[in-house]
């Protein structure tokens, strides 16, 4: 894209699933930036899950809004991590989800 490749895996995190689908789809050559949005993916996907069940399950328990503000929490440290890690040119890889993007990856 025209970037230098470890900015371009830093901003796959930006906007979670949205952001990597975007360099997925727009970056072909460089490794450490389809690794880094495979991963975003999968992260934000997970995010997105486990707000919809946190959403369906707590209704009745008034605990929506805690759940929902712990789970942002977590998105958004999480981000800064991997956004700095992404900008050092290191392939960190989230526990499970970093492995499953490595393997769609062929390596």
């Amino acid at each position: 894209m025209g970037l230098d490749p470890r900015l371009e895996a830093a901003l796959c995190y930006l906007l979670g699933w949205v952001s990597g689908l975007i360099f997925f789809f727009l970056e072909r050559r460089s490794r450490l930036v389809r690794f880094h949005s495979l991963q975003a993916i999968l992260f934000g996907a997970v995010l997105t899950v486990a707000h919809y069940l946190a959403d369906f399950l707590t209704l009745p328990l008034a605990l929506e809004g805690l759940i929902g503000v712990g789970l942002t929490g977590i998105w958004l440290a999480m981000t800064v991590v991997l956004m700095y890690m992404a900008g050092r040119g290191e392939y960190y890889h989230l526990p499970y989800l970093g492995d499953l993007a490595e393997r769609s990856l062929g390596g």
